[in-house]
Parts: C-alpha cells; sequence; structure tokens
C-alpha cells in the first residue's frame, strides 16, 4: 500500500497552481500556458463567530504540492495549463458567499472552472444548491451537514470531509463502551441542527438505545425554557446539538444547577471554536466552565494521525511531519494578515484534500482529451466529465482514504 501510494504522486498529469490574497488572483501560468481559474470560499473574517483562515495554509500546501509534481499539465491536444484561484470571504454567511459567487460568475473574462468551499454547511448549502446550474462541480473540505449528501438537491457537490452523521456513531459507540442505554439531545432549531437530529435519532433506534427526549428552541430565542425542561427529565447523558455561543449558556446554566460530572455527561460538536467557552458572559467565570467542561466530550468524527504514522509518505509526495512543518511555517506568516486565525492544522488537511482532488479530476479531464479552455457554463459535457473524474479520485493519509 505505501508503495501504491507514492506511485500515484508520479503517475499525476501535472497541474501548476497558486492561490493569492482574498480578492485577487496572481498570474503564475508562464508563457504559453493557458489559464484556468478556481472559486475559493474562506471564512476569514475574524470578527465573524466562524473564521477559517487557519485553512488557507492548508490551501497553499496543497497547492504547492501539486506544483511541484510537475511544470505543467499538458492536454492531449499539447495545451499546457496553468491554475490560478480566486479567494472570497465567505464569512459562514448564505448572503457574503452568493455575493462573491455572483461577483464571480459576472467576470466576463475569467469564468472559474471549479469551486472550493464554502467552510460551513450553512453557506455551502445556497451555494452547493444552484452552481451547478453554471455547470460548475463544487468541493468542501469541512461542511458536515447530513442534507449535503443528498445528490438530488446538491447535484454537481463533492466533500473530503464525512458527514454529521458520524458524530451519532461516535456517541453510540460511548454509549456501548460505558453501558449507558439512554441519551437525550438538545437541539436548536436551525437546518443543519434539525437535519443532524433526524439522522441521530434513526442511529440511536436502531442500535436499541433509548432516546429520551429530544428538547429544542428557536434561534431568536434564550435557550433557558428548553434547559428547564431538560431539567425536569431523567436525562443524565445530552448531547448539545447547537452553535457554541448557546451551549455556553447551557452549560453554564447546567454548572449553576449543579448539573456535573459524574452525574451528568455532556457532548458537543468537534468544530466548535478554539476556546468557544471564554466568548460570552451568562454568569459563569471561565474557570468555573473550565471546571464544568472537565470530564465533558467532544465528539470528533475526523480521523486523527498516530504518531508510528507520521513518516509515511502521501499525496502530495509528503509526510504528516513535513505537512505540519510547512504549515506551521506558512501558519506563522498568515498571522501577519489574519492575526485572530486559528490553528488548524489537522483540519485543514481536508482543505489539502480537496485541491487534490480538483487537481486530478482536471488532470484526467485533460488526459482524455477535452479542452478545459472549451469550458463555459452552458456546456455540461465539461461538468460532467470532472465530476465523474472526481468520483474516480482515491488516494490516502495514513489514518483516512479520500474516497468518494
Amino acid at each position: 500500500m505505501k508503495m501504491d501510494r507514492i506511485m500515484l504522486t508520479y503517475l499525476m498529469a501535472h497541474l501548476f497552481l497558486l492561490c493569492d490574497a482574498e480578492g485577487s488572483s496572481q498570474n503564475v501560468s508562464g508563457a504559453g500556458a493557458a489559464v484556468l481559474r478556481l472559486g475559493v470560499f474562506i471564512s476569514t473574517n475574524a470578527s465573524n463567530l466562524f473564521e477559517f483562515a487557519g485553512f488557507i495554509p492548508s490551501l497553499h500546501i496543497g497547492l504547492e504540492t501539486v506544483q511541484n509534481s510537475s511544470k505543467a499539465v499538458i492536454g492531449a491536444d499539447g495545451t499546457k495549463y496553468a491554475i490560478e484561484c480566486d479567494l472570497v470571504n465567505s464569512m459562514c454567511e448564505s448572503s457574503a458567499t452568493l455575493r462573491g459567487f455572483i461577483n464571480q460568475l459576472i467576470d466576463p473574462v475569467h469564468p472559474r472552472i471549479m469551486l472550493l468551499g464554502s467552510d460551513c454547511s450553512v453557506s455551502t448549502e445556497p451555494l452547493a444548491s444552484i452552481s451547478h446550474n453554471w455547470n460548475l462541480v463544487q468541493i468542501s473540505g469541512s461542511s458536515s451537514s447530513p442534507d449535503l449528501s443528498n445528490t438530488k438537491d446538491f447535484p454537481r457537490f463533492l466533500r473530503t470531509v464525512s458527514s454529521d452523521v458520524e458524530v451519532a456513531t461516535g456517541v453510540s459507540s460511548l454509549m456501548r463502551q460505558f453501558g449507558w442505554s439512554r441519551v437525550s439531545l438538545l437541539t436548536q432549531n436551525e437546518n443543519i441542527f434539525t437535519s443532524f437530529s433526524t439522522e441521530f435519532k434513526t442511529h440511536i433506534s436502531d442500535l436499541n438505545f433509548q432516546l429520551i427526549g429530544e428538547h429544542s428552541f428557536s434561534s431568536d430565542t434564550s435557550p433557558t425554557s428548553a434547559f428547564q425542561a431538560l431539567q425536569r427529565s431523567p436525562a443524565r447523558v445530552i448531547f448539545l446539538n447547537m452553535y457554541e455561543r448557546y451551549a455556553s449558556e447551557i452549560l453554564c446554566l447546567a454548572y449553576r444547577n449543579g448539573m456535573t460530572y459524574p452525574d451528568y455527561v455532556w457532548m458537543v460538536h468537534y468544530w466548535y471554536n478554539e476556546g468557544w467557552w471564554k466568548q460570552g458572559s451568562y454568569g459563569c467565570r471561565v474557570e468555573e466552565m473550565e471546571m464544568m467542561l472537565n470530564m465533558q466530550i467532544v465528539i470528533d468524527h475526523f480521523p486523527r494521525i498516530n504518531n508510528d504514522d507520521k513518516d509515511e509518505l502521501n499525496i502530495g509526495n509528503i509526510t504528516w511531519n513535513q505537512y505540519e512543518k510547512m504549515y506551521s511555517e506558512r501558519f506563522t506568516e498568515l498571522r501577519t494578515e489574519y492575526p485572530n486565525a486559528s490553528y488548524n492544522l489537522e483540519d485543514g488537511a481536508f482543505i489539502f484534500d480537496t485541491v487534490w482532488t480538483a487537481a486530478l479530476a482536471l488532470n484526467r479531464t485533460a488526459a482524455k482529451g477535452y479542452s478545459l479552455l472549451d469550458f463555459s457554463y452552458t456546456d455540461e459535457n465539461i461538468s460532467r466529465a470532472i465530476y465523474n473524474e472526481a468520483l474516480n479520485v482515491t488516494f490516502f493519509w495514513p489514518n483516512w482514504p479520500c474516497i468518494f
């Protein structure tokens, strides 16, 4: 398997890529190369609850490793291609994402041949629901809403991260491990959470665990009433299916009411921002929140790299240790432009994967005789070819495969 992974790197058709700062692109095509463009959507706004500027180093590492795999891709007709990408600040909001997308569409000179992102499901879903109308294949490395698995609604969408449905698998495994038979769900009434709730309840029921009530609240109200209903129930193992701002409020209420470990176990989603419990003031000091969180559980369905695997050669002809070193160097540089950026080494690897998926799909499409310069928003043939080639992409990190 190791040799297969090494050889895969050398058998690539070759692309030359580079991505510049937000709202701009850099010409790296060189003389005689035909330029293709990718639209990239990442939330870089530090004032937003969710900022993922820390994904940018992983994006650049992906671009650089593809670039260094050769000088250029040569199509069946001898055309040499280079790729530029344009970064849009998605702000993890549908309006900002769609506005950026429209601005790219109305560029009469430079059509985008693929889209990468967005980073949040709430901004990815509206984009993926319409981008196919312009024959654009879209790949996300961090949007994990179960709804995005619906190929009818999102017919040209792919992702390199698994669905949040896998979180339910983690919960059921913990319940089996610790001999718990019942769990309760506290859900915020937003589509990303209600769709997860539907899948979660089905999964738990299929495994003969008991869901003892689901309590919910609207985003424009306080979760206090839902908490009080939960407090009156026999629930002792509770999953908080909500944004971090509300999870902080619930956990503060739990602390104030003595609903702490070992009598209660609280679980939260893995994708909350670093230090999320320190944000906002709901009547608890930071040290009280940290006491509350001691022995509580974060459910993360992303695979992690074992120390024994960190020197294994992977896609891009680099090891995890090399990726980590490259990320750290680029993150230091990134902080000069985005001082509040979070260090997203492991989650960023899935963004790295989107770049390689796009590169392989484009490489294989060109190798089959398609002239990528002929791509247009009205021609479905090249779009279908790119999508089909992306579906056949397979490569590996030590602990996880990238298979569609």
